[in-house]
């Protein structure tokens, strides 16, 4: 018992995780913690079929709050992540390989090997997906709320510009805050929103303490977000099935590559 006494002391003491700072849910799992996601709603989002919010409505994807068409955010921490969805769909798990670098898959290894990143006739299997761990500012009422900001698919380009825009203020991301907003796409068979990006007002010094702790308290925290894939609630006016491919402005990658 004393040689095991002595290797417990010899641990490095656990990391703090969000679960430890709210009273009472001490026990549960880090594995059921899901940082909630800025969802975009389209036409057959469940959201709107229940008449909850309107197609191009943004929302938190935990809690289903709704913030309208346009939300102000302050950027914190940046990742790149990779998925490849099933191609058919699946009751509980909704892909097949998940990378949380954006360089290596859980079920395929190295994602720069791997064919399913690959650009050909269509667009690859596997989605790159830029994240901001941010925090909402605008509206009000959900002020210092913690939510990923993910671009992917058709919001792809969003995320790419998102990230140059930041790199070429030379200042931390939390330095300023982002309007994101939605906008309508009408393309062929196709009614449907993607995200938008512009630079807003600096941050002020209060909104640069509270994200300066965020950065600190989430900086190297491998951060679960509440995906899913929802190339299905588009607005299709044929009967034809879905694909990204229709989507693109073209059969390239928005990254040239």
């Amino acid at each position: 018992m004393e040689e095991i006494a002595k290797k417990d002391e010899a641990l490095p003491p656990a990391q703090p995780t969000i679960r430890r700072r709210v009273p009472g849910m001490e026990q549960v799992d880090d594995a059921d913690v899901r940082m909630p996601r800025l969802k975009l709603n389209q036409d057959k989002s469940p959201l709107v079929k229940a008449n909850i919010a309107r197609d191009g409505d943004f929302s938190n994807s935990l809690s289903e709050h709704v913030f309208g068409k346009e939300v102000i955010i302050q950027p914190v921490i940046y990742s790149k992540t990779r998925i490849k969805w099933f191609e058919a769909s699946a009751e509980e798990v909704i892909w097949e390989c998940r990378s949380y670098d954006g360089k290596r898959g859980d079920k395929y290894g190295s994602c720069y090997a791997c064919e399913f990143r690959q650009w050909g006739e269509t667009p690859p299997l596997c989605n790159e997906i830029h994240n901001f761990l941010s925090v909402i500012r605008e509206p009000k009422e959900a002020d210092k709320e913690l939510i990923m900001v993910s671009f992917l698919r058709t919001s792809a380009t969003a995320g790419v510009n998102l990230i140059n825009k930041i790199l070429f203020a030379g200042t931390v991301p939390w330095a300023r805050l982002y309007k994101v907003y939605s906008q309508h796409v009408s393309k062929g068979k196709y009614d449907y929103y993607i995200m938008k990006v512009d630079p807003g007002q600096p941050s002020d010094k209060q909104q640069i303490e509270f994200a300066e702790k965020v950065y600190k308290y989430w900086e190297g925290k491998k951060v679960d977000v509440d995906y899913k894939d929802e190339s299905n609630e588009f607005s299709d006016k044929s009967e034809e099935e879905y694909t990204d491919a229709d989507l693109l402005d073209d059969k390239e990658s928005p990254y040239g590559f």
